[in-house]
Protein backbone atom coordinates (compact mmCIF):
# COMPACT_ATOMS: atom_id res chain seq x y z
CA UNK A 1 0.00 0.00 0.00
CA UNK A 2 0.96 3.56 0.04
CA UNK A 3 2.56 5.07 2.82
CA UNK A 4 1.90 8.73 2.07
CA UNK A 5 -0.40 10.17 4.14
CA UNK A 6 -3.81 10.78 3.28
CA UNK A 7 -3.32 15.19 3.08
CA UNK A 8 -0.28 14.84 0.45
CA UNK A 9 -2.02 12.45 -2.00
CA UNK A 10 -5.02 14.77 -1.97
CA UNK A 11 -2.32 17.96 -2.85
CA UNK A 12 -0.68 15.46 -5.79
CA UNK A 13 -4.16 15.09 -6.89
CA UNK A 14 -4.86 18.38 -7.05
CA UNK A 15 -1.72 19.58 -8.62
CA UNK A 16 -2.93 17.61 -11.59
CA UNK A 17 -5.23 19.07 -14.24
CA UNK A 18 -7.70 18.10 -16.74
CA UNK A 19 -5.43 16.93 -19.73
CA UNK A 20 -8.89 15.71 -21.35
CA UNK A 21 -10.52 19.14 -21.51
CA UNK A 22 -6.79 20.98 -22.53
CA UNK A 23 -6.40 18.20 -24.95
CA UNK A 24 -8.97 19.19 -26.42
CA UNK A 25 -8.75 22.66 -26.32
CA UNK A 26 -4.77 22.36 -27.81
CA UNK A 27 -6.41 20.39 -30.45
CA UNK A 28 -8.91 22.84 -31.34
CA UNK A 29 -6.63 25.98 -31.29
CA UNK A 30 -4.42 23.89 -33.85
CA UNK A 31 -7.04 22.80 -36.27
CA UNK A 32 -7.93 26.63 -36.41
CA UNK A 33 -4.30 27.77 -37.02
CA UNK A 34 -3.50 25.24 -39.31
CA UNK A 35 -7.36 26.41 -41.49
CA UNK A 36 -6.09 29.84 -41.35
CA UNK A 37 -2.54 29.17 -42.06
CA UNK A 38 -3.35 27.23 -45.38
CA UNK A 39 -6.02 29.75 -46.29
CA UNK A 40 -3.25 32.31 -46.00
CA UNK A 41 -1.22 30.65 -47.98
CA UNK A 42 -3.76 29.73 -50.86
CA UNK A 43 -5.51 33.43 -50.83
CA UNK A 44 -4.12 35.48 -48.34
CA UNK A 45 -0.98 36.94 -50.22
CA UNK A 46 -1.33 38.18 -53.39
CA UNK A 47 1.45 36.77 -55.68
CA UNK A 48 0.55 39.14 -58.78
CA UNK A 49 1.39 42.87 -58.24
CA UNK A 50 -1.64 45.30 -58.53
CA UNK A 51 -2.93 46.63 -61.64
CA UNK A 52 -1.72 43.29 -63.44
CA UNK A 53 -4.74 41.77 -65.47
CA UNK A 54 -5.01 40.16 -68.63
CA UNK A 55 -5.94 42.88 -70.66
CA UNK A 56 -3.09 44.86 -69.58
CA UNK A 57 -0.57 42.23 -70.22
CA UNK A 58 -2.10 42.09 -73.41
CA UNK A 59 -1.65 46.04 -74.01
CA UNK A 60 2.22 45.61 -73.19
CA UNK A 61 4.09 45.18 -76.90
CA UNK A 62 7.52 44.25 -77.62
CA UNK A 63 9.86 47.54 -77.76
CA UNK A 64 8.32 49.68 -75.48
CA UNK A 65 9.78 51.68 -72.52
CA UNK A 66 10.06 51.31 -69.09
CA UNK A 67 7.84 53.65 -68.94
CA UNK A 68 5.15 52.59 -71.10
CA UNK A 69 5.33 49.84 -69.29
CA UNK A 70 4.94 51.00 -65.83
CA UNK A 71 2.06 53.42 -66.96
CA UNK A 72 -0.03 50.12 -68.29
CA UNK A 73 1.17 47.55 -65.50
CA UNK A 74 1.92 49.55 -62.66
CA UNK A 75 4.80 49.39 -60.52
CA UNK A 76 6.81 45.98 -60.40
CA UNK A 77 7.23 43.77 -57.53
CA UNK A 78 10.88 43.91 -58.12
CA UNK A 79 13.47 45.80 -60.60
CA UNK A 80 16.80 44.06 -61.21
CA UNK A 81 19.35 44.12 -64.34
CA UNK A 82 18.64 41.70 -67.19
CA UNK A 83 21.54 38.95 -66.95
CA UNK A 84 21.32 38.48 -71.27
CA UNK A 85 21.10 42.44 -72.03
CA UNK A 86 23.87 44.73 -71.07
CA UNK A 87 21.52 47.71 -70.89
CA UNK A 88 18.43 45.49 -70.19
CA UNK A 89 16.30 45.58 -67.30
CA UNK A 90 14.10 43.35 -65.67
CA UNK A 91 10.38 43.95 -64.11
CA UNK A 92 9.02 41.37 -62.10
CA UNK A 93 5.15 41.32 -61.71
CA UNK A 94 4.46 38.50 -60.34
CA UNK A 95 6.20 35.24 -57.86
CA UNK A 96 6.14 31.42 -58.32
CA UNK A 97 2.55 30.13 -57.01
CA UNK A 98 2.71 28.11 -54.00
CA UNK A 99 2.35 24.24 -54.37
CA UNK A 100 2.57 24.33 -58.37
CA UNK A 101 4.06 22.33 -60.73
CA UNK A 102 3.96 24.68 -63.28
CA UNK A 103 2.37 28.17 -64.16
CA UNK A 104 2.37 30.45 -66.63
CA UNK A 105 4.79 33.28 -66.99
CA UNK A 106 4.93 36.39 -69.39
CA UNK A 107 8.32 36.55 -71.27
Amino acid sequence: MNNKPQSQQNRQKSRSFDTGKTGKVILALSLVAFVFAGWWVTHGVSRLAKGVTVESIRAVENGMTEEEVVAILGDPLERGPSEHYADGIVLTYSKPAYFAKWYPMLW
